[in-house]
């Protein structure tokens, strides 16, 4: 079964939020990138990191990955384009509660990775800095 489409809504007082996490000039791509991942909805429809650099760069401004990762950030938090989820393929605006599940998923086996190495880094800090 199809998921129903839905109109696409954005949070505009989070997109002229002032975030002191963004740099000024990821402040000012901010719009560009949510132009460019709101029309991406459904799995199959992702756009990486590496497409929406190409794209804010074709038109004209610098942009890194490490920007885009930031920007995507803001963007989730203050829940600017609701549900933006990610896999392999890129970002896309899910259309399904499976879609979040995946992504959400992803995100927490994530942070028990970065866990377990924190954990490794700080003992080896330990021993041979003690």
């Amino acid at each position: 079964m199809t998921p129903k489409a839905r109109r696409l809504t954005i949070n505009p007082a989070a997109m002229s939020k002032f975030n002191e996490n963004l740099s000024s000039h990821e402040r000012a791509v901010l719009p560009l990138v949510v132009d460019i991942l709101r029309s991406r909805t459904g799995r199959g429809h992702e756009v990486s990191s590496q497409m929406i650099i190409s794209a804010v760069r074709r038109i004209g401004y610098h942009i890194s990955g490490i920007e885009v990762r930031h920007i995507v950030n803001h963007i989730r938090v203050n829940a600017v384009i609701p549900c933006l989820a990610s896999n392999g393929n890129g970002y896309h605006v899910a259309l399904t509660r499976e879609d979040m599940d995946d992504c959400i998923s992803s995100l927490r086996g994530r942070v028990e990775s970065i866990k377990e190495v924190i954990a490794a880094l700080t003992a080896q800090r330990d021993v041979r800095f003690s």
